[in-house]
């Protein structure tokens, strides 16, 4: 797929697995506005990721990874691509990265493919409120607030507001050239 200096992008695996289902366990991030959809078991998970090992369709779900490694620290998709209006929605899933930037950078990768490869013209990002971290990590790269959707999901502490940011890709090629980003992407 695509590489940094630190951070690779590769398909995802039926191996992969016990990892999801960990995620599953332990992050709440798979009840935010991220993940579309609450699993009760782990056989509803192993049918989620044979549908995006096999059946991936509009959506592009790849994991993200050390440069060099195998060893999956989060995930990031491209979904409902609409190739007519040229847009998709972004999600970024559990990163284990600390104070790395690798969701950060994983997100660039991401970003220049839909741009650049895919020919998109803008994607979006919907982010719960409360989550800042997220929120900061976005419009670093440069995404711009488009709504508050008030009370839009249900979360576990009851209905959960949400932020849309985008980025368009004339936004994208600026900030590619304003940064001189260090980590230009690789094509494997």
């Amino acid at each position: 797929m695509a590489q940094t200096f630190h951070v690779q992008l590769r398909a995802l695996e039926p191996e992969d697995l016990p990892v999801l289902w960990n995620w599953h366990q332990k992050n709440e991030a798979w009840d935010s506005p991220m993940f579309l959809r609450q699993m009760d078991c782990i056989e509803q998970v192993k049918e989620w990721l044979h549908n995006v090992v096999y059946h991936s369709g509009r959506d592009l779900t790849v994991g993200i990874t050390e440069t060099g490694s195998r060893e999956l620290l989060g995930l990031v998709s491209l979904y409902h691509r609409d190739m007519h209006h040229r847009q998709a929605g972004l999600e970024v899933w559990p990163v284990e990265e600390g104070p790395k930037g690798y969701g950060a950078e994983a997100v660039l990768l991401l970003l220049n493919h839909a741009f650049v490869v895919l020919g998109l013209e803008r994607v979006e990002a919907r982010v719960r409120s409360d989550d800042d971290v997220g929120l900061a990590r976005l419009y670093g790269i440069g995404f711009v607030h488009e709504a508050h959707l008030r009370k839009a999901l249900k979360g576990s502490d009851g209905r959960i507001d949400v932020e849309i940011l985008s980025m368009l890709s004339f936004e994208f090629r600026q900030r590619l050239i304003q940064w001189q980003w260090p980590y230009p992407p690789k094509d494997q």
